[in-house]
């Protein structure tokens, strides 16, 4: 799995111990990269350049540039839904491709980042 670096450093060991303690409840291999957001594009394109490497990254948005590289989500999608309701229409709008009618990731979360505008030209010069 790769994954952006700053939440490890927030909360050392937290975010590895869950997804650890998920890999042995599954009898799956789990190994964590923490790696800098301004080099995950460049080792996802790698990686998906060489056909091999991780099976997860996480984006803080999703790049549809790799539908052709992952499967459908549509299924891991429907169990988000089972469990914690309706997926978000954000979420549809980020990561659901109306021409292919395939998932090509998954909106875990969303951060809203609300734009200020000025009623006039800011001044830097004062």
């Amino acid at each position: 799995m790769r994954r952006i670096a700053d939440p490890a450093r927030a909360f050392p060991g937290l975010l590895t111990r869950s997804e650890l303690n998920w890999g042995e409840q599954n009898d799956v291999q789990v190994a964590v990269d923490h790696v800098d957001y301004t080099r995950l594009p460049a080792l996802a394109a790698a990686e998906a350049h060489a056909q091999r490497g991780h099976d997860i990254f996480g984006f803080l948005s999703p790049p549809a540039a790799y539908e052709d590289q992952v499967i459908d989500h549509a299924s891991i999608i429907g169990e988000i839904e089972r469990h914690v309701g309706p997926y978000s229409d954000l979420g549809m709008k980020s990561t659901y491709n109306p021409r292919t009618k395939g998932y090509f990731g998954v909106s875990d979360n969303y951060v809203p980042a609300p734009v200020l505008l000025a009623s006039r030209p800011l001044e830097l010069n004062r």
